[in-house]
């Protein structure tokens, strides 16, 4: 089966790969400069270049163009299709033209004018699915929005997606849509063709009659269906939803001209009606067809035609998935699952080696970093060996390296306390304490960095994180006691009155207290 696309002119969307793949080289170029004026920095370009690949970096590059690619295949819309399937049918060539002037709609048939027209084409085109159907937009000019096809799908979305933006020129032109529905019927070889116009008939551009008159002299049918009521509807802006206003301030009425519309069907043969009723209206249509003589034409757009679009889609999908994760995959998890795997098979199967050689392993795993792996080793280890006091140290500074203080904690002190090795010792209770440190346990971390001190003196960093603890001790017991001694909350005003109030009680009392009492000798003089 042959593939085709839709679209073909978005071909030229290709040329966006070229700026990609132009700003990534110089991207590398820049990286590269940048790398060159670190060489007399090694420490750092190490860490820069620790996880940086060219050849992961270009598989990157590869898969983000990829995906590119694949994006602008979706666009052009790729299918494959089955010739097989084209065999001829018989059948008439109708084009609907759709009357999507602001008139249209008018409320006066529910839920509008334009709503009951759309419903009755979509009817008419599942009805007749055999034919050639087409339709054509149509205000103060026509714009032809699907060509004569048999592919209903297409038609149904073409007139449910059709409206008064269709046009941009709004009134009612009559003549424009008979005109433009000529010269679009007229290419096709198929002797019967038949407008439907669907339209209220206020035509207010044109010479609809004149235009009638001739094409019913070229053999054209048209049908007309009139739609809105004799009484008509008021008009409302489509997009404020304000009523539309007369020079007298009125809200204008929208009343259809049927006198109009049933003269263009006269000239040309067919049948006028009033779409009220969608069936009966369906019907008369119908009828009108039948009596057309049918000729072959081959049903092209039936064709089986199957979309690649979902696929080349989830192929985009993957790609972008596997570039963005990428350097996720393999630098970090393969890496991570290979080791950790090289650790359950030396824990497990052990290929018959003994607790000495799978402490070198464990060392050399610890020496590169591999703290994970390194663990599962010193497991083995202690398995095979539970009295190995290297393989318990080792094991303590694996979970330190993980952050695994607790555990840490009790590997170190445990190996203090077993091995007699001053140097060991002292190392084993200065690493348990570092861990109580980690978890925030000062007290008990000064002791066991006392007992490392008292191992072997002469370590001078075992000193000064002594040291340092003891200060980080005192300074939380000071932050401590500072808590304890916090203020008491200040008073209310109700409570600092009434304190007041007790206060000058006590002062008036006072003061009662010290004045003289009398004696009872009289003052006055005795002469």
């Amino acid at each position: 089966m042959p593939v085709i696309f839709e679209h073909t002119e978005w071909f030229v969307l290709f040329l966006l790969l070229l700026p990609v793949i132009s700003i990534w080289y110089w991207w590398e170029w820049r990286k590269k400069g940048i790398l060159k004026k670190m060489v007399n920095q090694p420490r750092l370009l190490k860490t820069l270049i620790s996880n940086y690949r060219p050849l992961f970096e270009k598989f990157r590059l590869v898969f983000f163009c990829l995906a590119i690619t694949g994006l602008i295949i979706a666009i052009m819309q790729p299918g494959l299709v089955d010739e097989k399937a084209n065999v001829p049918v018989e059948g008439v060539q109708v084009l609907i033209a759709l009357d999507v002037s602001n008139s249209m709609l008018a409320t006066d048939i529910a839920p509008n004018r334009l709503e009951k027209a759309r419903m009755f084409a979509i009817r008419f085109a599942e009805k007749f699915s055999g034919s050639r159907i087409g339709l054509l937009a149509f205000a103060g000019e026509a714009r032809l929005q699907m060509p004569p096809t048999t592919d209903l799908t297409a038609i149904k979305q073409a007139l449910q997606t059709v409206g008064p933006a269709s046009v941009p020129l709004q009134g009612t032109n009559l003549e424009a849509a008979l005109t433009e529905g000529y010269n679009t019927l007229a290419s096709d070889a198929l002797k019967q063709k038949s407008i439907i116009l669907i339209t209220d008939g206020e035509e207010l551009d044109g010479n609809a009659r004149e235009v009638a008159r001739n094409l019913g002299r070229s053999g054209l049918v048209i049908n007309v269906l009139s739609v809105g009521t004799e009484e008509g509807g008021l008009l409302s802006d489509p997009e404020t939803g304000l009523p539309i206003l007369d020079e007298n301030e009125q809200q204008v009425v929208s009343i259809p001209n049927n006198q109009l519309i049933s003269g263009l069907a006269e000239m040309t043969g067919g049948v006028s009606l009033r779409l009220e009723n969608t069936d009966a209206a369906l019907e008369a249509i119908s009828l009108r067809l039948q009596k057309l003589e049918k000729d072959p034409m081959p049903n092209g757009d039936l064709i089986n035609y199957y979309s690649l679009v979902p696929w080349i889609l989830l192929a985009v999908l993957l790609f972008l998935t596997f570039e963005w994760w990428q350097p996720v995959l393999f630098r970090r998890k393969i890496s991570k699952t290979i080791t950790t795997v090289m650790a359950v098979v030396y824990s497990i199967g052990g290929f018959g080696q003994n607790a000495d050689q799978y402490l070198k392993n464990g060392l050399d795993a610890y020496k590169k970093g591999d703290y994970q792996t390194a663990l599962g080793i010193f497991n083995r280890v202690l398995e095979l060996d539970p009295a190995n006091k290297e393989g318990l140290f080792y094991r303590g500074l694996s979970q330190y390296k993980l952050k695994n203080f607790a555990d840490a904690f009790n590997e170190f002190n445990k190996s203090g306390q077993i091995t007699e090795d001053p140097k060991v010792k002292s190392a084993a209770f200065n690493n348990a304490g570092l861990s109580l440190i980690e978890q925030k346990q000062l007290e008990q971390a000064v002791d066991l960095l006392k007992k490392a001190l008292k191992a072997y003196p002469a370590d001078e960093e075992i000193r000064r994180n002594l040291q340092k603890a003891i200060l980080d001790l005192k300074k939380q017991q000071a932050s401590e006691k500072k808590e304890e001694k916090q203020p008491e909350p200040p008073m209310d005003k109700d409570d600092a009155n009434q304190k007041l109030q007790e206060v000058m009680e006590q002062e008036r009392q006072a003061r009662e207290k010290m004045k003289p009492k009398p004696t009872g000798v009289s003052n006055r003089k005795n002469w």
